[in-house]
Parts: structure tokens; C-alpha cells; sequence
């Protein structure tokens, strides 16, 4: 069985795509967590009645869970399929590839609006020591969104757009004190630095773009390494929020 929230997202069942938004977000990070163990199987009338909301709130979650790599289709079934080390690597090597030639295109003479950068690095530069975390992650990921967007390759755009939502889920679990006092410290100087480089073209912003992503990586698989030791805030109950073993 699913284990009964308190938590009730949206009490109006009629609002899919509200309710979507929230079951995503939820499910997403629980998997994420290792509260569904891999290979379990997803039953969408257990989510509906666990997270109250409509079955149709939980199919397009579901599908969305999908595209992201979380969850696949097998024998008509929805299995978790959860995330490692390696899915990780070839996640960060995905999104190096496309914020790097992002970059590249930036470089080359042609009209850029800068504004929608400047404005984020404005945005970024308000933030303070005691802001929360989240919304740091929330800026960090803005910021980013709009270095891939202004490269103007609507195709690279739906690539990113696509694992990001993992990955900044993954750095959102990470309750490290030591972590996130390094990255409230440097966070505003490092993207300041990116933006600066891109407008007077310089080419060693390339360089800068991959060694920040690769940096971000192995904080990723910090994280993970800790959800798989059982040192992730909240402990998760590997068993307990099972729905149903798969066996197909």
C-alpha cells in the first residue's frame, strides 16, 4: 500500500494541471530519495488516492516522470527505475555538451539581448547568506535556462529543459551545512564571472562553463552516494513507500 499523506496538495481534484505540478515535484523527489525502490511498480489509482488528486493529475506526472528517465513503461506497467552514479555522469556530460556549445554560439558576432542575463545576475546579486536555499537553486537554475535559451537552439532548449528538474532536485536534498555555505559564498561571484566573459567574448568562458558543471556533478554524486548509504535528510524507507513489487 501507499502510505497515506497529510499532506493534501490540492483540494480541488478538477485542477489537473495544478495538481500535476505538485504530484512531479513530489514523486519525483521521493524516487529520487529511494522511497520507491527500484523496480517497483507505480500504481496510478494508489497515487491519486496517496497525493488526492485526480488519476489523469497522476498520468501526466507519470509521463513526465518517463521523459526524465525515472520511470519506464514495461508490459503496460509503470516501474521505477530510480538513478546511480553512472545516470548521473551521462546527465552532467549531456548538459556540459549543451551549456558549453551554448556558450560557443554566444561568442560568435551576432546581435545578443543580454538583458534577460543581466536581469537573472541582478536578481542573484539580492540574494543574501540568510536567503534559503531553495531559492538560490531557483536562481542558479534561471540563470542557466537562460544561457541555453539566448544560444537560440529550441531542440538543445527541450534537452535541458528535460533533466534539469532532476538535477536541481538531487542539489535540493543536499542538507550539508559545509555544502551550502561554500555555495551561497561563491554563488553570485562564479555566474558573474560566466555573464562577463560572455559579453566581452571571451573564450576561456568555455572552459569556465565546463569545470562549473563538472563541479556541480560530483556534488551531485555526493548526494546520491549519501541517499544510497541511507545519510539523506529524512532517511528514506526504501520498503515502506513501495506500492506494489514488480514482477514483469
Amino acid at each position: 500500500m501507499v502510505d497515506k499523506r497529510a499532506k493534501v496538495f490540492d483540494n480541488n481534484i478538477g485542477s489537473t494541471t495544478r495538481s500535476h505540478v505538485h504530484v512531479v515535484s513530489e514523486l519525483r523527489r521521493d524516487i529520487l530519495l529511494g522511497r520507491y525502490a527500484t523496480g517497483s511498480r507505480i500504481v496510478e489509482s494508489d497515487l491519486a488516492e496517496s497525493y488526492r488528486v485526480s488519476r489523469g493529475a497522476v498520468r501526466e506526472a507519470l509521463q513526465t516522470l518517463i521523459m526524465e528517465g525515472l520511470i519506464e513503461e514495461r508490459n503496460k506497467a509503470r516501474i521505477v527505475l530510480g538513478i546511480d552514479a553512472r545516470a548521473i555522469e551521462n546527465m552532467y556530460e549531456l548538459r556540459e555538451w549543451i551549456e558549453t556549445k551554448a556558450v560557443k554560439s554566444l561568442l560568435q558576432p551576432q546581435l545578443v539581448k543580454y538583458s534577460a542575463f543581466v536581469s537573472v545576475l541582478e536578481s542573484l546579486e539580492q540574494l543574501s547568506p540568510e536567503t534559503e536555499l531553495d531559492e538560490y537553486y531557483a536562481k542558479d537554475l534561471e540563470f542557466h535556462r537562460v544561457l541555453v535559451k539566448l544560444a537560440g537552439n529550441r531542440a538543445i532548449l527541450l534537452a535541458w529543459e528535460t533533466m534539469s528538474s532532476v538535477i536541481y532536485t538531487l542539489l535540493s536534498v543536499n542538507a550539508s551545512s559545509r555544502y551550502e555555505e561554500h555555495y551561497k559564498s561563491s554563488f553570485v561571484e562564479k555566474h558573474r564571472d560566466i555573464l562577463t566573459k560572455i559579453i566581452t567574448r571571451d573564450e576561456s568562458v568555455v572552459e569556465t562553463v565546463r569545470k562549473h558543471i563538472q563541479d556541480a556533478c560530483e556534488i551531485t554524486l555526493e548526494t546520491v552516494a549519501m541517499i544510497d548509504n541511507g545519510n539523506s535528510p529524512g532517511k528514506p524507507d526504501k520498503a515502506g513507500a513501495v506500492t506494489q513489487r514488480s514482477e514483469v
